[in-house]
């Protein structure tokens, strides 16, 4: 487990600091698991799932009717994935199960 030093980090940078430090994906899914509700997870990997959707260039409705998800839902993800360069930080989501 890694050690990172809480004392001069806020508790996001804390955070950020710790899951850079490790590659054991056991580790990360407890921290993830103690920090985050179930439905947390879900939004998460709900986020996650509509980018894989914009890369393939899927309209939000449709999304929305794939995912069972509002489309106010994946209008904040759209919003997201205008803002952040996503096929550059999260590429080739096309090998997830959607």
């Amino acid at each position: 487990m890694p050690h990172t030093s809480p004392s001069s980090l806020s508790a996001y940078d804390y955070l950020v600091e710790l899951l850079s430090q490790t590659d054991d994906s056991d580790f990360i899914r407890e921290i993830l698991a103690a920090l985050l509700t179930e439905k947390e997870q879900k939004e998460i990997a709900n986020r996650i799932q509509i980018f894989a959707l914009f890369q393939q260039a899927l309209p939000q409705r449709e999304i929305a009717e794939r995912l069972g998800v509002g489309i106010a839902t994946v209008s904040r993800g759209a919003k997201a994935y205008g803002q952040h360069d996503i096929n550059q930080l999260l590429p080739n989501l096309s090998h997830l199960n959607l």
